[in-house]
């Protein structure tokens, strides 16, 4: 789809609709990509907590433009990027 006739359809201009369209392909490819074999997947905590705030985004779009009904599923996937987040952190080294 021309994102031109997405952004009519979204009400968001087209390079708003562009940028969150590359966030979420990076984020989908740093949930499915493994890390090297003798690195942990540190990338995975991270694209998954970039896909709740495009999540986030989601829900307050589809609430406030289409209805309460139609950020169900924004939710629903947005909660169970909360849960690969927090599930996958611990491959993250810490700082301290």
């Amino acid at each position: 789809m021309p994102a031109e006739a997405l952004a009519q359809q979204t009400g968001l201009p087209a390079p708003i609709m562009q940028f969150v369209s590359l966030a979420e392909v990076a984020g989908g490819l740093g949930l499915l990509v493994p890390g090297a074999p003798a690195d942990p997947p540190r990338a995975h905590p991270l694209a998954a907590a970039g896909l709740v705030l495009v999540m986030v985004g989601a829900v307050v779009l589809s609430a406030v433009r289409v209805s309460a009904e139609a950020a169900v599923m924004p939710f629903a996937v947005g909660v169970l990027l909360v849960v690969v987040a927090r599930g996958r952190r611990g491959s993250v080294v810490s700082i301290s």
